[in-house]
């Protein structure tokens, strides 16, 4: 059913963006650290990349590639803002640790995606074996995963735990973000060893456990531990690694997720994260300056499986950051950088089927700053609205229990799930300019429609939009079948209170957008209402 007037309620929410991961198993020992290299070996590394002036962690990059921790990829950059890899973490943490080649022979592999022939399948052999590092999961590694700021801290841990014998420690780093996190001690026990775990770009009170560890972080918070090195567990002065660094640095991953959608995943958001910015330009079609990584993979890999009518990309970053998205197939941008008065993108339209490409990108040169990223179908203020103890579903629940109540039918209870499909159609009815059509059962798993607008913003709320269906009470006639309920015989004149007080529905849920210079409110029901032969 539909009915429209000129009233309209604008709501308006934010959308809460989390990104968790977490780490299987954990043990420790390492084998020592190696001793510094000469201040010639620095100065050659000073003059190998070109992408570090003036960065946060110029001075530590500069030291562990001196030492033979860390190389740039060959073409004269360090690529500090890109993200490491597990693999890639192992490999650099046993070249400061000084194991040779001949350490890494004949180490069964205990991971079954790891095959032999892979360029670091000794090397986390090794590391497993010698409780460097753990798995995500039975037999499982993740080699390629990018390796986060807490697992980054559990690996260096486990290598300062048996290193070193004796090892003052100051006082822990009290983080904003890590109580209840499953590497909380191991971070707070880091910060406190030399400032190995510092906060998120050295500033504020977060730690950021779940983000990507850096090219730049992790060069540092390794040559921090190794400057913390003191006198090995066994007492024994450590030795110098004269393993030459490798001709070859292992492949930068840069893709921190990759999304497969189609409609119907909300009402929970998809959700991710990452550092912003890289080495080249924003491109000129954009209209808006800066830097993003367009030489590397892109930072988000998104394949839309079917067309969407709305699909919603929120990028929040404490930095100013942009988003640039490009369709694979046909090459077509799509940049965004302010939204909503904010220095932040966000990206609120229809998405043909098709592979995107996704950029963060930010306006301050070889500085990355950490974003995340959130995906919904739910238009601002829907996400909060779904939950059946928001103020919006309380609401409707109350503007539409007192009708039931009023003729002795049980009151319904909020539906998340049918709140999401309201939300989604509200939202397909705004972009089509506010016309009322219902939806196709189907898109609503069945479930009955009530459709109200109104106009212009903020006159009126959203009971009294509920009560435009209420009104129609005067014309029902109560006792008789379906559709003989209207004393005007058009059962149309009613359709809409008989569908709320209907008896054998238990739940609803409803969703809210603006277009067409109105208000659409949607509810679905279930089971639906108004069948034939059957009593509201």
């Amino acid at each position: 059913m539909t009915y429209s007037k000129q009233t309209q309620r604008r709501l308006v929410t934010g959308l809460a963006l989390s990104l968790t991961v977490g780490l299987w198993a954990g043990s420790t020992a390492a084998p020592s650290f190696g001793e510094a290299a000469s201040p010639t070996a620095l100065a050659q590394a000073n003059s190998t990349f070109s992408d570090i002036g003036g960065h946060l962690y110029q001075a530590e990059i500069l030291r562990a590639a001196s030492l033979g921790f860390i190389a740039g990829p060959g073409d004269g950059t360090f690529l500090p803002n890109n993200t490491v890899t597990r693999e890639q973490a192992v490999s650099i943490i046993l070249s400061a640790t000084g194991v040779t080649d001949d350490q890494l022979v004949g180490i069964p592999n205990p991971f079954q995606d790891v095959p032999a022939n892979r360029w670091s399948a000794s090397k986390i052999a090794y590391a497993a074996r010698n409780n460097i590092v753990a798995g995500r999961g039975p037999g499982v590694f993740d080699p390629t995963a990018t390796v986060t700021r807490a697992e980054l801290m559990a690996m260096l841990k486990n290598v300062a735990d048996t290193t070193f014998s004796g090892r003052t420690v100051g006082t822990p780093t009290a983080f904003s973000d890590t109580s209840g996190h499953w590497a909380s001690d191991t971070i707070a026990y880091l910060s406190s060893y030399c400032g190995v775990a510092t906060p998120l770009n050295e500033r504020g009170t977060g730690f950021a456990p779940n983000v990507g560890a850096t090219r730049a972080f992790t060069a540092a918070a390794i040559v921090r531990l190794y400057d913390c090195g003191g006198v090995p567990a066994s007492g024994t002065p450590t030795q110098a690694n004269t393993t030459p660094p490798p001709s070859t640095t292992p492949p930068v991953v840069s893709t921190y997720q990759s999304f497969s959608l189609a409609p119907g995943f909300s009402p929970t958001p998809v959700t991710g994260g990452g550092i912003s910015g890289g080495g080249s330009p924003v491109p000129s079609a954009c209209g808006f300056g800066g830097d993003i990584n367009l030489a590397g993979a892109p930072d988000h890999i998104l394949t839309v499986t079917q067309p969407f009518n709305y699909l919603r990309i929120n990028v929040t970053s404490d930095a100013d950051v942009s988003l640039v998205m490009q369709n694979v197939q046909t090459g077509v941008l799509t940049c965004v950088d302010d939204s909503g008065g904010t220095l932040l993108p966000q990206f609120a339209s229809a998405l043909a089927t098709g592979t995107y490409h996704l950029w963060v990108g930010d306006f301050a040169p070889n500085t990355g700053f950490p974003y995340d990223i959130a995906i919904t179908e739910l238009s601002p203020g829907a996400a909060a609205n779904s939950a059946a103890t928001s103020a919006f579903a309380q609401e409707l629940l109350t503007a539409h229990n007192r009708y039931r109540t009023a003729v002795g039918a049980a009151n319904l209870t909020w539906s998340s799930a049918l709140a999401t499909t309201a939300q989604q159609w509200a939202d397909q009815l705004a972009t089509n300019g506010g016309s009322l059509n219902h939806s196709d059962r189907s898109q609503r798993n069945g479930a009955g429609e009530n459709l109200a607008a109104g106009g212009p913003p903020d006159a009126y709320s959203l009971t009294d939009l509920v009560n435009l269906w209420g009104a129609e009470q005067r014309y029902f006639i109560s006792g008789l079948p379906f559709p003989a309920v209207s004393i005007t015989g058009n059962w149309a004149d009613v359709g809409h209170y008989t569908q709320m007080i209907w008896r054998n529905t238990t739940e609803v849920g409803c969703g809210v957008a603006i277009g067409g210079g109105q208000e659409i409110l949607v509810c679905h029901y279930n089971p639906p209402g108004n069948v034939t032969g059957q009593q509201p």
